[in-house]
């Protein structure tokens, strides 16, 4: 039975993407590295990377502006093929190689204002900088009724790395939803999808990749605690790791978690699970001569069964947040509130842009049906005319009712198209001419607000020069649907990295 649910729900969500009612959300892991992306296209999982070259990326923080773009772009040919240049993607993404910090706190069984006031005030206590100068999320993983307390996990990112991400992803067609810690992805995926464990009990996960090694300490299959060891701390002068220098960064590092554990839970670790590609081997060997815990692969299987390389964990994760995401839609976000709302209008914009087609082509198919009916009964008709009798009982009568009937019908089905499309919102019209303006003049609209009840309009934008901030200006000037065209000179701010400003302007929508 749940077979058969499951597979229904699936038919539902690809006859909405078919309308675009639903945009279909990947998942998207960025490393210093490698840029991997993953999707769901009903049956399986499909995955494309692309390689970043050295210097575009360094801890997570964009150093190449330039490259990173043109690097993000040859990804989406490869997602999109020929529709790349037009078409946009929804993600769900995470930084490999960028720092967060996670820390787990205490609180007594609270409700209500006092809960909430009581978790503002410790996750500004918990922040391991200004709280100002992060994004940061909550989720409470434990509720212990015999101790009286909840144990919330709380996770903080710098603002200004997520923000230049999020800019050069929009301006490269990707639509972030989501930002995820990668330890928490990991989490995830152990306590949803793992073969073999028991999510009952705290165990230990060591994952290997592009960025370096991570011991997450995982309880009843929530994260608690996460050791990093970027692979530039361990590196030599060179640039190289010695497998010496390897199994004893392992040893050492796989004891700290363990003595740390036993310091703040008292139950034991059941078991130690190892996620690499290409060091499994050598990571057992160095924890089994450490400890005494069991030791095992860690298996994830996504749908159907298929199982997913260790290289692929992340993107996975994101992209089973981004298939499921009104159901996720409450978990951790790193995301600016700005961004989600550009990703809410873009599923607007997309939905109305498609209806706008539909209804025309619609009436063009009734239309043309009206036209056969009328040729029907134009025949009915002449054939009427050459019958020397024509009486009820011969039934021409009835053809003719009915067919005058089905013209009725088609007539207030005209009728009905047309006052639909006569009621279209006007908004998207003007949201319409916006972005054509902008496009023209080389302007990305990073996002823009508009109040029906006055038809005034806010709108914040990234632009390569001031030269091509004042064309989209005098281009919006000299736009008769638009009036009171506000641009501060204080709004335009020239971009900490890179050559390109942004700007904020207010207008109104001519009625």
């Amino acid at each position: 039975m749940k077979i058969f649910f499951a597979n229904i729900t699936l038919i539902f969500e690809k006859f909405l993407l078919l309308l675009k009612v639903h945009r279909k959300v990947g998942g998207l892991d960025v490393s210093d590295q490698v840029i991997r992306f993953s999707y769901y296209d009903g049956k399986l999982w499909r995955f494309f990377a692309v390689q970043c070259a050295p210097g575009v990326l360094e801890n997570g923080k964009i150093k190449n502006r330039a490259e990173f773009i043109k690097t993000l772009l040859e990804l989406k040919l490869q997602i999109l093929g020929g529709k790349a240049k037009k078409g946009s993607i929804d993600v769900v993404m995470s930084f490999s190689s960028a720092s967060t910090y996670n820390q787990v706190f205490n609180l007594p069984l609270l409700e209500g204002d006092e809960f909430e006031k009581a978790v503002g005030f410790n996750v500004q206590m918990t922040s391991p900088v200004d709280i100002s100068e992060t994004y940061f999320g909550w989720e409470i993983v434990a509720r212990d009724e015999a101790a009286g307390r909840y144990d919330i996990l709380s996770v903080f990112i710098d603002r200004v790395l997520v923000d230049e991400m999020v800019a050069a992803l929009f301006e490269a067609g990707f639509i972030p939803t989501a930002v995820e810690s990668k330890a928490l992805v990991l989490a995830r995926m152990v306590r949803e999808k793992g073969q073999e464990i028991d999510k009952t009990k705290s165990c230990v996960l060591v994952n290997i990749d592009n960025a370096g090694i991570d011991f997450l300490v995982l309880r009843k299959g929530e994260l608690y605690f996460e050791y990093a060891s970027p692979w530039h701390d361990v590196m030599d002068k060179k640039g190289q790791i010695s497998m010496d220098v390897f199994s004893a960064i392992v040893a050492k590092n796989i004891n700290q978690v363990i003595n740390f554990y036993g310091q703040h839970w008292q139950d034991q670790i059941s078991g130690i699970f190892i996620s690499s590609g290409v060091l499994y081997d050598e990571t057992k060997n160095a924890i089994s001569t450490s400890t005494s815990i069991p030791v095992a692969p860690l298996h994830i299987l996504g749908f159907n069964n298929q199982e997913t390389p260790p290289e692929w964990l992340v993107a996975l994760g994101c992209g089973i947040r981004g298939l499921e995401f009104k159901k996720r839609k409450n978990e951790i976000s790193l995301l600016n509130s700005g961004a989600e709302k550009t990703f809410v209008k873009t599923q607007l914009i997309d939905f109305m842009d498609f209806w706008r087609i539909l209804v025309p082509v619609a009436l063009c198919f009734v239309v043309i049906m009206l036209a056969g009916v009328d040729i029907f009964l134009m025949r009915m008709q002449d054939a009427s005319s050459g019958s020397a009798v024509v009486t009820p009982a011969a039934g021409n009568s009835t053809e003719v009712t009915l067919a005058l009937t089905s013209v009725n019908d088609f007539n207030r089905s005209v009728a009905f198209i047309q006052d639909i499309e006569k009621k279209a919102s006007p908004e998207v019209s003007i949201i319409t001419e916006l972005g054509s303006i902008a496009s023209s003049t080389g302007i990305s609209i990073a996002n823009a607000s508009f109040r029906i009840e006055n038809k005034f309009i806010t709108l914040n934008a990234i632009a390569p020069s001031q030269d091509q901030i004042s064309s989209f200006e005098k281009s919006i000037h000299g736009n008769s649907k638009f009036t009171n065209v506000n641009l501060p000179l204080s709004s335009i701010q020239k971009q900490p990295s890179g050559s390109n400003f942004s700007f904020s302007m207010t207008l109104i929508a001519a009625k």
